[in-house]
């Protein structure tokens, strides 16, 4: 998953290389999600299959419009396969996934694609704005919070850990009127955690962390 969602990781290319090392030496397939790829903030994006041969050959790319311009739901994501078998394959057997695609869906992508640009651009600076504030807290007034810069996406990765709160999204629904995504609904490593998207209007951004702020502060939290 590169960016990685939910920690905003992007991966370098010595990282990649290292990836299809791994997936050569023991013969494995890599299903490899992009669909964060024009939120990077830091770095580059590097499509994986583009790094060589024996990437393009071991892996089948996902992604969608759906992210980078707000269509969600719309259903036609993209499936960029670059391995002739895979190829194969997807013409014999993917008639009914194809169907599963939405007229409103495909014009929406192509239209996206062939001149949503410039709306796509300033909705990335307006989302790296948000970026610059929620960074400028975390390491100010949430400064015990766990807490790394994320590199892509919209998504920021909090830990609660250090202040002892087991279950934040529980903890900020009630308290500040919040609502995070559970980190446990991304595994067990999870716990103590919460997601947070970022990619809101800015005075709301602003309302949430004062909301977030003044919940932990009352409780002596911070």
């Amino acid at each position: 998953c590169n960016p990685h969602n939910p920690i905003g990781k992007v991966l370098t290319l010595a990282e990649e290389q290292r990836l299809c090392e791994l997936a050569e030496r023991y013969d494995v397939r890599i299903f490899n999600d992009e669909i964060h790829a024009p939120f990077v903030f830091e770095g580059r994006h590097i499509p994986y299959p583009t790094i060589s041969e024996a990437a393009a050959r071991q892996s089948m790319t996902a992604t969608s419009a759906s992210k980078s311009f707000n269509i969600p739901g719309t259903k036609c994501a993209q499936v960029l396969l670059t391995n002739p078998a895979d190829r194969e394959m997807w013409a014999e057997r993917a008639e009914w996934s194809e169907h599963q695609t939405a007229t409103i869906g495909a014009i929406a992508t192509t239209t996206a694609y062939n001149e949503g640009d410039p709306w796509f651009q300033d909705a990335l600076s307006y989302v790296r704005r948000n970026l610059g504030l929620f960074d400028e807290q975390m390491r100010t007034r949430f400064s015990g919070v766990g807490y790394i810069r994320p590199r892509g996406t919209y998504i920021a990765w909090l830990d609660f850990g250090p202040l002892g709160i087991d279950d934040p999204a529980a903890y900020f629904l009630k308290k500040a009127k919040v609502a995070l995504t559970d980190g446990r609904s991304c595994g067990r490593a999870g716990a103590g955690c919460a997601r947070v998207n970022m990619a809101m209007p800015y005075p709301l951004l602003v309302d949430c962390l004062n909301r977030m702020h003044d919940a932990l502060q009352a409780d002596g939290l911070l």
